[in-house]
């Protein structure tokens, strides 16, 4: 599993796995773009608002003016998005 947690972000974020949970928390304020991909698995982002979701996609834009674009990946395992 990989779990990150950010306070504040200034810049893209990308993380891959061939196997494994990607648990990503992050600023409630932040406005991001999202983009996240999972052979087997489910995702959860924290807002469906901007976000388009299949059973294993997800992407879209949360906030206005966003100030990261957010690649999530893994083979299998679920993906998980939330804010503090």
């Amino acid at each position: 599993m990989i779990d990150i947690s950010f306070n504040d972000i200034s810049s893209d974020i990308t993380c891959g796995t061939s196997s494994g949970k990607i648990q990503l928390t992050i600023p409630k304020s932040l406005s991001f773009k999202l983009t996240a991909k999972t052979s087997t698995g489910a995702i959860q982002v924290p807002s469906s608002d901007g976000i388009a979701t299949t059973s294993n996609s997800a992407s879209g834009t949360i906030g206005t003016n966003p100030i990261a674009q957010i690649d999530l990946s893994t083979s299998s395992g679920a993906i998980e998005v939330s804010y503090q």
